[in-house]
């Protein structure tokens, strides 16, 4: 059948409600006329939901930036503590000393690499789940 295999990756990518409001009006109508034009239509139509899916999964995220941020900065601040425990012959005080005078560019860049790595997996670990449409 004609479109099998879109409707599987439509299926994969999409929320349940945006493939059965966006996508699946189009895949019916490549089921009737596989033509060219069908399949463009088919793949603009899955473009546009992917858009529209993406950009609300933004806004839940926004919604819920400041426990994302608190999470951020937990797992950073511990990364960064057991960072610090790495760093022979340092205090405290003279790293932030050091940071303040920005002296110390590769500390610095490791801070910053590890914030950058801290929010890589509270992202993946509390991005917005699916919807699922109610029946």
């Amino acid at each position: 059948m004609a479109g099998a295999g879109l409707i599987r990756i439509a299926r994969l990518l999409l929320h349940e409600d945006t493939f059965e409001l966006m996508v699946a009006p189009a895949i019916a109508d490549l089921q009737c006329a596989p033509t060219a034009s069908a399949y463009a239509a088919v793949w603009t139509s899955m473009a546009g939901a992917l858009t529209d899916d993406f950009s609300g999964d933004i806004r839940y995220v926004c919604e819920d930036i400041t426990t994302l941020m608190g999470l951020i900065v937990i797992q950073a601040s511990y990364y960064s503590g057991m960072l610090l425990l790495l760093v022979a012959g340092m205090t405290t005080t003279q790293i932030a000393e050091s940071l303040a005078t920005g002296g110390a560019r590769t500390l610095s860049a490791a801070i910053v690499f590890v914030l950058a790595l801290s929010a890589l997996p509270t992202m993946l670990c509390f991005w917005p789940p699916r919807r699922v449409r109610e029946t």
